[in-house]
């Protein structure tokens, strides 16, 4: 057993539009999206372009059509990448543990930083969203639970919420599994979603719900982890390293769940 673990996934909102709006304030609150090399699609909106009704992959040519009005940026990869190594500098000068996950994504462990800050976990969340945002300017996401997959499943629901953070502490967890669709777990892929549902398995508490033997034959060890994972009990740790992964890591480490 380790130690109860407390994990925040911090996601950027809509980065490469939150980039370019950093450099060029004058784009805040106004139908913006970022287009792929060549210009060929759109790759980023603001929460104006997408209330517009402008769809993430659209082709410019087409987008620019039916939505004139919107803004359109080139794509600066090189300047997101500088972007992003302010926000995850803050992150890693926040927790003595932080992972990137992606260049708009980090996993924190908040576990014990309660007492240097002096604050609960979800003031801790608001805090360092704040922070964020002063220190980088840029809006970020943040969920919070005991475990990756739960935390990412968090920030997803942050994503939606007006404050931006999101916590699924060990009594909501049932309730989240029982309202998540299996295709919404971090990790399931459409080959992988196509089978739990060929299985009667349509939701993440269903996929809980199996055996790790039944787990084990249908999907491998990576079904196991995922189950356990998402009923609380920590896989994956966070180390300090740069990875983006696209399931989780094989690294068992049972734990026992953390009321939030």
């Amino acid at each position: 057993m380790v130690k109860q673990k407390v994990i925040a996934l911090v996601d950027c909102d809509s980065f490469f539009v939150s980039c370019e709006q950093k450099r060029k304030p004058e784009l805040k609150g106004k139908a913006v999206c970022v287009l792929s090399n060549n210009d060929g699609c759109v790759i980023s909106r603001s929460k104006e372009a997408k209330k517009m009704g402008i769809k993430m992959g659209q082709p410019y040519f087409m987008a620019k059509t039916e939505f004139p009005k919107a803004i359109y940026v080139s794509a600066d990869h090189e300047y997101y990448a500088q972007v992003s190594n302010i926000v995850m500098s803050i992150l890693k000068d926040f927790s003595p543990y932080a992972q990137i996950y992606s260049i708009d994504e980090a996993f924190v462990d908040l576990t014990g930083l309660t007492r240097l800050y002096k604050k609960n976990y979800y003031k801790l969340a608001v805090y360092l969203r704040e922070k964020i945002l002063q220190e980088a300017d840029i809006p970020v996401s943040i969920g919070v639970s005991s475990t990756k997959t739960l935390s990412k499943l968090a920030s997803d629901k942050a994503k939606n919420i007006k404050t931006g953070i999101y916590l699924i502490g060990k009594r909501k967890i049932p309730k989240e599994l029982r309202n998540t669709k299996v295709e919404e777990i971090w990790g399931i892929g459409r080959r992988l979603t196509n089978s739990m549902k060929k299985y009667g398995v349509l939701t993440a508490l269903e996929l809980t719900q199996k055996s790790d033997g039944w787990l084990g034959e249908k999907i491998s060890i990576h079904g196991i982890e995922m189950k356990h994972e998402l009923l609380g009990e920590m896989v994956s740790p966070v180390v300090n390293d740069e990875t983006t992964p696209k399931s989780i890591q094989n690294t068992r480490a049972l734990q026992t769940t953390l009321t939030i």
